[in-house]
């Protein structure tokens, strides 16, 4: 339902025997559609005639479900997606069966009733243990079982091959012994259920398909005999070896905190991953450890719903991933006291809403792999947080209400003194968006961070000049808290500190000093102090230990405490700077000529911190310092104003004994604005970052060389400059 304009309108299929197709509809638009119809064949596509088999009027009521009375029982996947078939269709989505909604006889939306086998292509840079994957608990327990209880022993009514093509990615699996030799099954508990072998074939059957999905077996379990021996669990691992061969995936030596990204497991050519459960992992070097599970053990619907709405997973150790079994399990009490009750009714309680509570509470973005009972009942697969028409927004912009926060950092990029290593490369949030035409996904994108920006693309701009490499810097860098709450409007310009904007990408910091007696020396804005200044050379100092091809230009632009900042205060000073980046230092030396050294030319000195000091006294008697840097500042709060200053800036610039300028792409509060409370820093920011984005990237992304922005995560100048100099 990810292109509905009007909220989610679906299709599955129910938990009885019968699989009747069920409508669900979630609708959030103030003019709820008149009718929703069920159609044979997609009734959007006018050349097709779409047989009407069966209608519904919601009425008023916005939220809803309907169980019709037509069976998928016994109808073929599409796409020639059987076992024997060789050239399945890699496109193949959709059954016959499609859901419309309608309003003044047209329709408004439709939905078909879809396989996934492919879903996973469309996502080869996130990790296994960020994003979200569908799997079914007791995933083998699908057939067998004595058939007084079978009721409460089967949870699923689909093969491996089946669940597979649906989409189901990870495999819940209980294992018991039988008999002297080729005694392997897949258990519920101590019931016998299904051979394991032509399970797993069936499993690396589907892999060789389909070219880019990855499978997870969950090896959890092995409750038959009560003696299960080392020799018995050397025969499982025999045969697994034996099916899947060199399509294991073994267990990286070393691994990100997030375990690999889909990409890598293309790469190696392997999509298998064994998680087993047994000390066994420790001698076998393909298997995974065990994954974390989290099972209630809930027998009432409410207090599943606030399990799955509030659970918060941590991996366990050696293992990127982490399950939440979202099902109801029954106990011999809630059996005696509903006896007609079984683990299908269950499942249909719990599937109805499962989509719902996921959504509606942004559990996506913190839940790995989630499983359930008869999964055709829930529409886990695709859980949106937002959904917009593009055609509604001309501008190209859209607010949503989803707060941000302040994130851990992925990539192991969270800062703390003790860290030796961080992971090279971009690396995503959990926050992705997808462009999408008709059931097409057009393209995606996520929020990340960008800390070795300048490595990861050496082999294009190695050769560019740092006067005209395209910068992604912050004004008053060192303004993003540390003061009185009644202050923070006029007063901050940023919202995350140093160590977090240059993890994301910025390279330029834009630093003002003040100097207080008895307690040394901080950042301010104007006269205001904000933070120490140690603290933030620390920061400095640690990035680029971890990163060594990131080039960082540090402005000491501006001293503006005391007035009158003397000459012992700048010995002072510089002799502190030099106790902490000294070493790091790019001497000027003779680079500043013209537009200054290439990024080669300063890599090959191993220093990789350029400081730049307002006072040109000062920075001619300390070698290390380079010229004062020249800042564009158009001191206006009009964004009309801010573009025409820009654009002068960037023809008349003339090159001065800093090869280097920055363009303070920001607006600035008037004062009239402080007397009367109007246009604070964080309103001026948001009225002008997306043009900002827009102007750099469309009009002047070969012109510039530093780009300073206030809340720099309002704009998307860090991606602006990597791509602009990727293409110069």
């Amino acid at each position: 339902s990810g292109n509905n304009p009007c909220g989610q309108l679906y299709l599955t299929q129910s938990s009885d025997k019968e699989k009747y197709l069920e409508i669900n509809w979630n609708f959030t638009c103030k003019d709820v559609p008149d009718m929703i119809v069920l159609t044979l064949h997609d009734s959007k596509i006018e050349d097709e005639e779409a047989q009407i088999l069966y209608k519904i009027s919601p009425g008023s009521v916005s939220k809803g479900y309907h169980k019709t009375n037509y069976s998928v029982k016994n109808v073929p996947l599409p796409g020639n997606w059987t076992e024997t078939d060789d050239n399945p269709d890699l496109d193949a989505k959709c059954f016959d069966y499609y859901v419309a909604s309608v309003r003044n006889n047209v329709v408004t939306y439709s939905q078909c009733l879809a396989i996934q086998p492919t879903w996973m292509s469309h996502f080869g840079s996130l990790r296994i243990g960020s994003m979200m994957i569908p799997g079914t608990h007791n995933s083998g327990a699908w057939q067998g079982g004595p058939p007084l209880i079978k009721k409460y022993i089967l949870n699923q009514d689909k093969n491996f091959w089946q669940q597979l093509v649906y989409g189901i990615r990870y495999f819940d699996i209980r294992i018991g012994r039988y008999g002297k030799s080729n005694g392997l099954y897949i258990n519920h508990s101590f019931i016998k259920c299904t051979a394991l072998r032509p399970e797993l074939e069936s499993a690396a059957n589907f892999i060789k398909k389909s070219p880019k999905e990855v499978i997870i077996l969950d090896f959890h379990r092995f409750p038959h005999p009560k003696d299960f021996t080392i020799a018995y669990h050397k025969e499982i691992l025999d045969l697994v070896a034996d099916v899947f061969k060199d399509l294991i995936f073994p267990f990286p030596k070393l691994i990100h905190r997030q375990g690999p990204k889909l990409e890598e497991f293309w790469k190696s050519g392997k999509r298998v991953i064994i998680s087993y459960n047994n000390p066994l992992v420790n001698e076998v070097d393909w298997l995974w450890r065990p994954i974390r599970r989290e099972w209630g053990n809930i027998q009432y619907l409410d207090i599943l719903e606030d399990y799955i709405k509030s659970r918060a997973s941590v991996p366990a150790k050696g293992n990127p991933m982490t399950v939440l079994m979202a099902e109801l399990t029954p106990n011999y009490i809630s059996i005696l006291k509903n006896v007609t009750k079984n683990l299908r009714d269950l499942a249909a309680l719990v599937n109805r809403d499962l989509a719902d509570w996921i959504r509606e509470n942004n559990r996506s973005d913190n839940l790995n792999i989630i499983a359930t009972d008869f999964f055709t009942g829930n529409d886990e697969e695709t859980p949106p947080l937002v959904k917009i028409r593009a055609s509604d927004y001309p501008e190209g912009y859209y607010k949503t209400k989803i707060k941000f926060g302040q994130p851990w950092l992925p990539g192991n990029w969270e800062y703390r003194e003790t860290l030796i290593r961080a992971d090279p490369g971009p690396h995503c949030f959990p926050y992705w968006i997808a462009s999408i035409k008709g059931s097409e996904i057009i393209d995606t994108k996520c929020l990340g961070i960008q800390p070795t920006w300048m490595n990861d693309n050496r082999l294009h701009i190695g050769t560019q000049k740092i006067g005209n490499l395209f910068i992604p810097g912050t004004h008053n860098s060192g303004a993003f808290s540390g003061i009185p709450k009644f202050l923070e409007n006029y007063i901050l310009n940023q919202d995350r500190n140093i160590w977090t904007q240059l993890v994301h990408g910025i390279r330029y910091l834009d630093l003002r000093i003040g100097y207080y007696e008895n307690e040394g020396f901080y950042v301010n804005h104007d006269l205001v102090r904000i933070t120490k200044v140690i603290q933030i050379f620390k920061e400095i100092r640690k990035f680029v230990q971890l990163a060594p091809k990131e080039v960082v230009v540090v402005d000491f632009h501006r001293f503006p405490y005391p007035s009158n900042f003397n000459a012992t205060l700048h010995d002072k000073f510089v002799s502190l700077v030099y106790d902490y980046l000294g070493d790091l230092a790019l001497p000027p030396g003779g680079l500043q000529v013209g537009k200054g050294p290439t990024l080669n030319e300063i890599w090959a000195q191993n220093k990789n911190v350029i400081i730049c000091y307002a006072d040109k006294a000062v920075a001619r008697e300390n070698y290390w310092l380079w010229q004062p840097l020249q800042q564009h500042w158009a001191n206006t709060k009009n964004v009309g104003s801010l573009r025409n200053f820009l654009s002068r800036a960037i023809k008349e610039h003339r090159v001065t004994l800093n090869p280097m300028f920055a363009l303070m792409a920001e607006l600035t509060p008037q004062p009239i604005d402080l007397f009367f409370r109007t246009n604070n820093l964080r309103k001026l920011a948001n009225d002008v970052n997306r043009k900002v984005t827009m102007w750099f990237r469309d009009d002047w992304a070969r012109d510039v060389n530093i780009v300073a922005t206030d809340y720099f995560l309002g704009n998307d100048i860090i991606n602006v400059a990597i791509e602009a100099n990727s293409n110069r």
